[in-house]
């Protein structure tokens, strides 16, 4: 029987240290953000449709399996698209690698169900990321960060 399709992301939960730090920025920040139905994590390869998850999750054990953990450095925060509040991680050499593993496993997965709309202009690096790799921010733009949360509609950035 074959899988049913469903939306995945591929990420690394961080350790219990930074997932403190980024649950007491969402208590802080309530009243201003809308907290992210999924757990805390670090995105590599941001969400995408697939009926394949078993294959998948066999290729990325396989792909990883000789991965040692990987100490990730909070750098800062960033507002992506706008609205989005994120803490930005150290883009180190393993953590890059782990994302280019992350997006060329996935690519043969990948049964696009929706298409990336950047709201800002793009590269032209980024234009052919986008088409290649329905998203923009992959490989030499990937952005490793965590996600804080939303800026509701109703608050103005200038007033975090």
């Amino acid at each position: 029987m074959a899988e049913k399709i469903g939306k995945y992301l591929i990420a690394l939960l961080p350790d219990d240290k930074t997932t403190g730090m980024v649950e007491d920025l969402r208590s802080e920040y309530l009243n201003i953000i809308e907290i992210p139905k999924t757990p805390i994590h670090l995105t590599l390869k941001e969400s995408f449709w697939t009926s394949g998850i078993k294959g998948l999750i066999a290729e990325l054990e396989s792909a990883y399996q000789n991965t040692s953990s990987l100490d990730v450095v909070i750098e800062g925060y960033d507002i992506f698209s706008g609205n989005t509040i994120v803490l930005k991680a150290r883009k180190t050499p393993e953590l890059q690698s782990m994302h280019n593993t992350a997006i060329n496993i996935s690519k043969r997965f990948d049964e696009r169900r929706e298409t990336y709309s950047p709201k800002e202009s793009l590269t032209r690096q980024q234009e052919a990321f986008l088409k290649e790799y329905n998203n923009p921010y992959v490989l030499k733009c990937y952005n490793p960060h965590i996600t804080v949360g939303r800026i509701l509609d109703s608050v103005r950035i200038g007033d975090i």
